[in-house]
């Protein structure tokens, strides 16, 4: 199904693994606990640990009681940093994100576009992961 703005089922994971992890104040998490408490394949939540770790939200501790924490307090976790980790850009046309656009001289209806990405962008900025818990 194509969506306007659809937000992938990467993003909607990472921040339910996210607000698993925070609400476990500071405790090591296993992925096969995240993954039978929230009913999410143990394999998908690896690809997307991967991107959290890479990025910076995540770090993993090794071994029998091993598993992931957070790297910052969910009060310094905005959701805008972790909806453009798995989804890009906000933009929803091209020359808003700096690509080149031959409508572009003349175009009536640019406002809207740069209105609607603004409102998305303060929404997601607002919300911290601390807020979902």
């Amino acid at each position: 199904m194509k969506g306007f703005l659809k937000v992938s089922t990467k993003s909607q994971y990472a921040l339910m693994l996210l607000s698993y992890i925070a609400s476990c104040d500071g405790r090591v998490v296993s992925l096969s606990e995240i993954s039978k408490k929230e009913r999410i394949s143990h394999g998908y939540l690896e690809e997307i640990v991967s991107s959290l770790k890479k990025f910076g939200i995540l770090s993993s501790k090794a071994g029998r009681s091993g598993g992931y924490f957070l790297l910052k307090s969910p009060y310094n976790i905005k959701i805008s940093d972790i909806v453009n980790i798995f989804e890009g850009d906000t933009a929803p046309v091209k020359c808003l994100s700096g690509q080149k656009c031959a409508k572009e001289k003349g175009c009536k209806t640019k406002f809207i576009w740069r209105s609607l990405k603004e409102s998305v962008d303060k929404t997601l900025n607002s919300i911290k992961l601390a807020d979902i818990l």
